[in-house]
């Protein structure tokens, strides 16, 4: 018997500014998801994401600035 793969694979990424300084506070999650987070003190963040997205945007926002999108292919890593 054969079973969907389910399993959860933490990931990071540093955000930076305009002008290449850490950005803390900045929102990044799912576009459509309630899967979220926001960067730590040095601009970092981890997320569980559900081996189930692909081609996903991941969207950062934070006040003052444009938001962002990316696409994560699966089996991307953030890092």
């Amino acid at each position: 018997e054969k079973f969907a793969r389910t399993a959860i694979t933490k990931k990071t990424r540093l955000v930076f500014g305009v002008f290449g300084e850490q950005v803390t506070g900045v929102n990044v999650f799912f576009e459509g998801t309630a899967i979220g987070t926001t960067t730590d003190l040095d601009g970092r963040f981890a997320l569980d994401i559900p081996a189930d997205i692909k081609d996903q945007k991941l969207i950062t926002s934070y006040i003052g600035y444009e938001p962002q999108e990316f696409t994560l292919p699966a089996g991307d890593d953030l890092a």
